[in-house]
């Protein structure tokens, strides 16, 4: 933008002095300074997609490393562990995944998550927002006034537990693509704990169903019908 005025002072007549005399030169002047406008704009958009692009590969990057740590989870705390250190990595601040217990409520697991994780958090409010399926807490519409963000953690059939997050900004969070990330997060999250708490169901299952023998001996060949002679 400084070359149009460089070009008045400098070399139109009468020099030093950003008064112009010939009209040739105003019209030069005039399309010295569109095409800046121009290259300015175009600059300026060219930096944007920069960090566009940016943002995308970092969010792609964050997205690979916690799906593939997850994919290795064979525990609980395991998914825990990797669930806190990834959220708190990427948005900051401290935060805390709590799961169901036997009873059906909300309590911290019984392994720490982390060496310092968010333990001062409502669980009065964590269990709401787990019945109501609804995020609230700070920069919500719904007890906005708590420290921390409450998000449900819904699996395919119920609520299976909730992430408490107390960000180190809610920038950082509720901007639409940070917000669209977190939610990822949340489902990458939630499909590694049905996984393994669909796992440990089956191992605790019976492995066979105890039949009831026959009366008379089987003539059938097959071990799931009977036959009498």
């Amino acid at each position: 933008m400084l070359t149009a005025p460089a070009f008045a002072f400098f070399f139109a007549p009468p020099i030093f002095s950003f008064a112009i005399s010939d009209t040739q030169n105003l019209i030069g002047l005039a399309v010295m300074t569109l095409v800046a406008v121009i290259t300015s704009n175009l600059m300026q958009n060219v930096r944007s997609q920069a960090k566009i692009a940016a943002f995308r590969e970092r969010r792609a990057a964050a997205l690979y490393g916690l799906s593939k740590e997850l994919a290795g989870a064979r525990e609980e705390e395991d998914i825990v562990d990797i669930a806190v250190r990834h959220v708190q990595g990427e948005f900051g601040g401290s935060a805390a995944l709590l799961l169901r217990n036997e009873k059906g409520e909300l309590a911290y697991p019984t392994a720490e998550s982390l060496p310092a994780p968010l333990r001062g958090i409502d669980l009065r409010v964590a269990q709401w927002v787990f019945k109501h399926g609804q995020v609230a807490g700070k920069g919500t519409d719904t007890l906005s006034e708590d420290r921390a963000i409450y998000i449900p953690l819904c699996g395919s059939q119920e609520a299976i537990g909730l992430l408490a997050l107390e960000p180190a900004s809610l920038r950082r969070v509720f901007l639409p693509e940070q917000r669209r990330l977190l939610e990822t997060f949340c489902n990458q999250i939630v499909q590694a704990l049905e996984r393994v708490q669909s796992a440990e169901r089956a191992k605790n299952a019976p492995s066979a169903q105890k039949r009831k023998p026959c009366a008379t001996p089987c003539s059938a060949p097959s071990p799931t019908t009977c036959g009498r002679r």
